[in-house]
């Protein structure tokens, strides 16, 4: 509870209890419930990949609230929720570069080998021997 103070119609300061409403109450309000369950997906992804790549990440929620219009006791409410999921490694590749500065798979200073295919040699019926 909380105490807030009032002015009444004669000016008169009053001190009046109030009951502060759960935050997650707004949660379900807004958006008809759809904040929520952004809320709820975007966690359950971020658990996710935190397990699979191993590295955190980080889920923000930000409201923003501004009046509406003149009437004082109107406001906006926005909700914006941002994931920043972890990335999981790429894994690095081996170049080698030549002289013009090009990316090659194989060393271009070793000189190449004369690979050439080998024959298959032809097949033959497995024979028993008997001893």
């Amino acid at each position: 509870m909380a105490e807030m103070t009032v002015n009444d119609d004669t000016g008169a300061e009053l001190a009046v209890e109030e009951e502060i409403r759960p935050f997650a109450e707004l949660l379900h309000l807004q958006r008809n419930g759809a904040f929520h369950a952004d809320l709820s997906t975007a966690l359950n992804r971020l658990v996710r990949a935190v397990q699979e790549t191993g590295k955190g990440g980080d889920l923000t929620v930000k409201l923003t609230v501004r009046p509406a219009g003149k009437h004082a006791s109107m406001v906006l409410v926005h909700d914006d929720v941002k994931l920043k999921e972890p990335e999981a490694d790429k894994g690095d590749g081996i170049y080698f570069t030549d002289a013009l500065g090009n990316l090659r798979r194989s060393d271009p200073n070793q000189p190449e080998l004369p690979l050439r295919e080998v024959p298959q040699p032809e097949r033959r019926p497995v024979r028993e021997v008997r001893s």
